[in-house]
């Protein structure tokens, strides 16, 4: 292959209307290309040894003998973790900067991370680590912990973006594998051994030089605040800064198909140096509004012609998004806004309204509507004559709104059926669950006691006969997940003294009182799935294997699901070893990015004819509402799933995970549950807009997917989203609109 071009120096940057474009930034990791003095590298560069438990060796490797020098990774020997006990394997290598100290980066800064990988490990992983000086002392804290990359046999080319925390000093890029080892010769799910190499070839750190010249620009505005529409995707970090912001559009423009649910955030930025309140209102356009009467408005809530009682209005909420100092935080939970329409943004800030229009069954056609953002602590300039005002000069912004409803009519259910990992103990949370595609609805396995047999009262069967009422008034068709852990939750039941001997009639009873249970709840087998044992490894397979088989005796039709099964590739051939007795696979995102892993994942559809869904499960909030949100759905539609699923969308009353009161993070749910309210958050909008996304698909493909070019077109969409340009913000929403325009032209 020809050598690669080097990423050093090169930036891709948005130009907006009325700002210079931003010049290329200089690559702040010197040794990003590894071609310079060995002696000079090494100086920049330490092992991982003092962060992980294994040994590890790296060296500068020469590939072709002659020219492309890279840094490698090599994996050291077996040795025991200290904490789970298990046998692990490994290499790091920390990116320091000159001298070791660290590579200075400004706070409150976005910076782009690029670099190209290749080996045999199938995962490789960055923790970007952040320092700070607190008291004198050198403080440290992870910025982006455990970011995964899927190496290959050629060189393939990654790109991450972050933002600094508002005292950053400097950062190190932290490179590793890791793989564990059940027993010796045994390995998991990396599937590299001790003398496997990864390679790493230009590395590239750059700042975005958009980011403060939006920035300077609004500090030299001398505007008291500024209001714009942004994307949905935006970076929501604190402090809080959408560059739609820096070019303000005279009216906003907003188009949708009729059976969507469609987003519009504005962001208000307060450039004042004191609080501000500001009422956001949408009203429809009064007919007394004209050059006499400038400052009259209708008073009327919506757009023209528009129902009123299908658009909701929120204010996003700023929450801190790590539990680790210094704390940081983003705008999140959207919850309603107060009877007054006003929201409150401090000083050199920026707020956000969340207009949420439903389309459903909405006849196509034009909307119009103004947007009103009042200050209400800046003075008025008017006169007064005879009771009345005139000349009135407020500081208010009146934007006009032009919503299309264009002659485009989605499929009213998702493509794909969701679930979401949690129970939904209220009405509002299943329409929000409903709203996103889930279809698929937990019923704890620990509620399938003896005394729910004949109970109607039973918090089992209560709960399932609110997931049928709620799915009866919504008109929907739904499933259930038993989970987690049945196997383990049977001894705690059914043999609580963990007499070996009383094992499997333990499980045998509880699988008749699920069976039974379900049956008085009118489930037929049908309609559940039991998961016996999560995401299991090499040691449970046999376990597993005879719980599915006892299972199956007892009644052919209940059906089963495996979760991560995948964790066991190395030793047993898991698909034909539990083939015979699971009905679905559940398998992660993070290993499916595996070259391979695909096609043989796919024979559980071929050869046994079960399902395939897959899953996320990371619990950050810092992680991306593009790549991580948006795409997932398109994932699903990338490999051709059954189902998608995702950890998860509310927390459960648990102290594993925290509680409802809102003192600890969000463990990777999506919605915000507090006081008996469940609410949306800004990443649920994100995983909305990629499921909308592909109902855009389907709708191709039912309309014209028939056509030779837009049957290659669809193919060329999802592989551009999901592989050509993973890292872009916009390609989701650029393939969309060009679907949009591919449906409108055979109308």
């Amino acid at each position: 292959m020809t050598k690669r071009m080097l990423l050093s120096g090169i930036c891709a940057v948005m130009t907006l209307a009325g700002m210079p474009t931003a010049p290329a930034a200089d690559n702040l990791v010197g040794i990003g290309t590894f071609d310079r003095d060995e002696a000079e590298i090494m100086r920049e560069i330490r092992d991982g040894k003092g962060i992980e438990e294994y040994d590890c060796t790296f060296d500068l490797f020469t590939e072709d003998e002659t020219w492309n020098k890279c840094l490698r990774l090599t994996a050291g020997p077996v040795r025991k973790h200290k904490v789970s006990g298990n046998g692990i394997s490994g290499a790091g290598v920390i990116i320091s900067g000159d001298g070791g100290k660290g590579i200075p980066v400004e706070p409150d800064q976005f910076y782009d991370c690029s670099f190209e990988l290749k080996g045999v490990p199938k995962r490789a992983m960055l923790d970007i680590i952040e320092y700070r000086t607190e008291d004198g002392k050198t403080v440290s804290r992870v910025l982006e912990r455990g970011l995964r990359f899927a190496p290959g046999k050629d060189w393939r080319s990654f790109k991450k973006r972050f933002r600094t925390g508002m005292t950053a000093e400097r950062i190190e890029l932290y490179f590793y594998i890791w793989t564990y080892v059940d027993k010796p010769g045994s390995f998991g799910n990396d599937l590299f051994r001790p003398g496997d190499s990864l390679l790493i070839d230009n590395l590239s750190l750059v700042r975005d030089e958009q980011f403060p010249k939006i920035k300077a620009m609004l500090e030299k505005s001398g505007e008291p605040f500024r209001v714009a529409p942004y994307a949905v995707e935006s970076d929501a970090s604190c402090p809080f800064l959408p560059i739609e912001l820096a070019a303000p559009p005279k009216k906003i423009v907003v188009r949708a198909a009729v059976n969507e649910k469609k987003p519009l955030p504005v962001a208000i930025a307060n450039l004042t140096d004191s609080f501000a309140q500001y009422r956001v209102t949408l009203e429809v356009p009064s007919a007394k509004r004209n050059a006499k009467r400038p400052f009259y408005d209708s008073g009327v809530f919506g757009l023209s012609g528009y129902p009123q009682e299908k658009i909701n209005v929120r204010e996003a909420l700023r929450v801190k998004d790590t539990e680790s100092k210094p704390i940081s935080s983003r705008l999140d939970p959207l919850v309603d806004v107060n009877g007054a329409s006003v929201i409150s943004v401090p000083a050199k800030e920026t707020g956000a309204v969340w207009f949420d229009f439903d389309t459903y069954d909405v006849k196509p056609g034009v909307y119009h509507g103004n947007l009103h953002v009042i200050p209400l602590l800046e003075s008025v300039k008017y006169r007064q004559r005879g009771g009345a005002y005139s000349d009135m000069k407020p500081a208010e912004k009146v934007i006009p709104v032009e919503f299309t409803v264009d002659p485009i009519v989605l499929p009213r259910e998702a493509v794909r059926p969701a679930h979401m990992c949690s129970p939904c103990s209220r009405e509002e949370g299943f329409r929000l669950e409903s709203d996103i595609g889930a279809r698929i609805f937990n019923i704890g396995t620990r509620l399938f006691t003896p005394d729910a047999l004949g109970n109607a009262e039973s918090k089992v069967r209560r709960d399932i006969a609110d997931y049928q009422r709620w799915a009866r008034l919504r008109g929907t068709d739904i499933i259930f997940f038993v989970k987690y852990e049945a196997l383990k939750v049977s001894q705690q039941i059914f043999n609580p003294k963990k007499n070996p001997d009383q094992k499997w009639t333990a499980w045998e009873e509880y699988v008749k009182t699920v069976a039974k249970v379900m049956e008085e709840a009118g489930v037929d087998f049908k309609s559940y799935y039991v998961l016996v044992k999560d995401e299991p490894a090499n040691i449970d397979l046999p376990e597993l294997r005879e719980a599915h088989e006892r299972l199956k005796r007892l009644y052919p039709e209940m059906r089963t699901y495996v979760s991560a099964c995948h964790r066991t590739e190395g030793e047993i051939d898991y698909i034909d070893y539990l083939g015979r007795t699971t009905d679905m696979w559940a398998m992660s995102d993070g290993e499916l990015a595996r070259p391979g892993v695909f096609d043989k994942l796919s024979r559980v559809k071929s050869e046994y004819g079960a399902k395939l869904l897959h899953y996320t499960c990371s619990v950050s909030m810092r992680e991306p509402l593009s790549a991580y949100y948006r795409r997932h759905c398109w994932r699903g539609e990338f490999m051709r799933f059954d189902a998608d699923m995702m950890f998860r969308f509310t927390r459960s009353i648990n102290p594993d995970y925290g509680d409802l009161s809102g003192k600890v993070i969000a463990y990777g749910e999506i919605s915000f549950s507090i006081g008996g309210r469940v609410m949306p958050t800004v990443r649920y909008m994100a995983y909305r807009e990629g499921m909308t996304d592909i109902k855009y698909l389907q709708a191709l493909r039912e309309q014209r997917g028939k056509e030779p070019e837009i049957a290659a077109f669809i193919e060329k969409a999802v592989e551009r989203v999901v592989r050509t340009e993973a890292n872009s913000v916009s390609a989701p929403g650029e393939v969309r609109e060009e679907i949009r325009r591919l449906l409108l032209e055979a109308k």
